[in-house]
């Protein structure tokens, strides 16, 4: 697969930017049920959720809400804006209080303690141009639940396209996100039950 930033600075190509975007979902040119991103300037479709994604989006949900209590606002598959290009709708992502700094804006990359994203399918793209993007938006810390693979990939410290530090947190692993010290999330309260 070419790399979205190769792709958009081909000629001929026009990216999309997010002010394009908001105004063809206004005149109705996008389907209000697709579930599609923006990313660098592209949009992209999203794979589509079985069980084991939405059992894990659930999981993530009540765990790091109970976690992060009023030290963040829990925003559940809903749109984050990383830059000009970029609109992405991740799995979940915790936000800086209170939830009315939201009334009539979206959060931007700024705003992001901690973005994470359940890959089923997906695991290529999210540790790819996935990462890429929350990176160069310079979104502090980004997590990657590996369904398939039982363990949550932690990334954190985001210098251009990548993030400096990076582990995988397994089983039986804590995970203390950087921007909450205070919040301790077990990683096997994350995943599915071993089988």
């Amino acid at each position: 697969m070419l790399e979205l930033d190769v792709l958009r600075t081909a000629p001929g190509v026009h990216p999309f930017t997010v002010h394009d975007w908001h105004r063809m979902g206004e005149l109705g040119l996008i389907d209000p049920d697709a579930r599609l991103e923006l990313i660098s300037g592209m949009v992209l479709e999203m794979a589509a959720m079985g069980p084991p994604h939405a059992v894990a989006v659930a999981r993530l949900s009540r765990t790091l809400g109970r976690a992060v209590r009023d030290s963040a606002v829990v925003w559940i598959q809903a749109p984050v804006q990383l830059d000009d290009h970029s609109e992405v709708v991740p799995d979940l992502a915790l936000l800086r209080p209170p939830i009315t700094a939201y009334d009539g804006r979206l959060p931007v990359a700024g705003d992001v303690l901690v973005v994470v994203e359940v890959a089923d399918s997906t695991l290529s793209f999210d540790l790819g141009g996935k990462l890429a993007a929350y990176a160069s938006a310079g979104v502090g810390e980004y997590w990657v639940e590996d369904v398939r693979g039982s363990r949550v990939v932690v990334c954190a410290d985001p210098r251009g396209r990548a993030y400096r530090a990076r582990r995988d947190a397994q089983r039986g692993d804590v995970i203390v996100p950087r921007s909450l010290a205070q919040c301790r999330v077990a990683v096997a309260d994350l995943l599915p039950p071993p089988a």
